[in-house]
């Protein structure tokens, strides 16, 4: 399934409020519990338990936070923007400025693993982050989304 089908315009924040990566990753995770309704405490228990063992900022202005839990029923993902960005410690040293939280379910990993490659890809492309970080409504980023997943078939 292509990545722009898990992302609901409720759970796009394209004005994050938090100055730390703790405080934009409950945001995100907010986004998705009201969506939903979902355990928020057992899935920011499942985002921390990795950002423990690994950052997830890849660079690039970019962190892509992810968990695993039970505590939802599909895979979920929120996206948020950070006009200032947000220190991540990331790889390039740059802050962040878009964050893909991606939640999963324990036992489905394939759909988990494909969303996760999407992201990474459109992340990678330089015209994909000028046009996510200039976007003005959650309507434009899963256009961009989307589009993004054609142009890269396109070039395979």
């Amino acid at each position: 399934m292509e990545c722009a089908s898990y992302l609901d315009y409720s759970c796009i924040v394209l004005n994050l409020k938090g100055r730390t990566h703790e405080e934009v990753i409950s945001e995100l995770v907010e986004a998705i519990c009201l969506q939903d309704k979902n355990d928020e405490r057992t899935i920011l228990k499942s985002i921390y338990a990795v950002e423990d063992i690994m950052n997830t900022a890849v660079g690039k202005g970019v962190a892509v936070p992810h968990g695993r839990t039970d505590a939802i029923p599909s895979l979920r993902i929120a996206f948020g923007r950070s006009d200032c960005g947000v220190d991540w410690g990331s790889p390039d040293g740059d802050p962040v400025k878009m964050v893909w939280l991606i939640v999963n379910p324990q036992h489905a990993s394939d759909e988990y693993l494909n969303v996760l490659s999407q992201i990474t890809k459109i992340s990678c492309r330089q015209d994909s982050r000028d046009a996510i970080l200039s976007a003005q409504h959650p309507g434009e980023i899963i256009k961009i989304v989307r589009d993004s997943k054609s142009r890269i078939r396109a070039r395979a």
